[in-house]
């Protein structure tokens, strides 16, 4: 399997359920190590354990990835180095900048799930995984995730998995389908 990607680039991965398009996210990310081929980034090869520090994931169930006393602080557990101004972009863009002192388990589960969008949009890091982001949220929430996804992606790689094909048509420039853990369909958007 080949995945061609550059800075800027919104990838769709889809296809059905169970097909390995979040187990292939997670060998991407070095959060499950392959057991075939290499990974290789700008013509060198990362192991798994160099591409987490190359990547960050916003899993399906983001329940598990908000650990924080607030919303602000789940900006800066991993870099204390986020611009505040742009926290508070995201958080308006996203209807989240009331909440932000709050504690995360305080939020809706879409208002959770919007709220790690945000953070992995704001990571520094080269490749963001987004796992189904918009499953579950309204239009005008996917439309937000969406516009967000755009505006913070232009010098990241951003994979996402996803069965919404209004987030694909609204953000995506790539889109790979996987069928039984293999690429059968490629094709270049907008």
């Amino acid at each position: 399997m080949n995945i061609s990607a550059n800075k800027g680039d919104i990838i769709a991965i889809t296809g059905k359920n169970g097909q390995g398009k979040t187990t292939l996210m997670k060998i991407i990310c070095g959060l499950l190590k392959e057991n075939a081929g290499t990974i290789s980034y700008n013509g060198s090869l990362y192991k798994y354990k160099k591409r987490r520090t190359l990547c960050y994931m916003v899993m399906q169930d983001v329940i598990h990835q908000l650990f924080s006393e607030s919303l602000m602080d789940e900006f800066t557990l991993f870099d204390s180095s986020v611009d505040k101004e742009q926290i508070d972009s995201i958080l308006t863009k996203l209807e989240l900048i009331k909440m932000k002192n709050r504690h995360p388990m305080c939020l809706s589960g879409g208002q959770m799930q919007r709220l790690a969008v945000a953070v992995g949009m704001l990571m520094n890091r080269e490749i963001i995984i987004l796992d189904e982001p918009t499953s579950g949220l309204d239009y005008l929430n996917m439309m937000q995730i969406s516009e967000v996804i755009k505006e913070f992606s232009k010098n990241k790689i951003v994979f996402i998995v996803t069965h919404d094909k209004e987030l694909i048509d609204n953000a995506c420039n790539k889109l790979f389908e996987i069928s039984d853990g293999e690429i059968y369909g490629f094709s270049e958007r907008r």
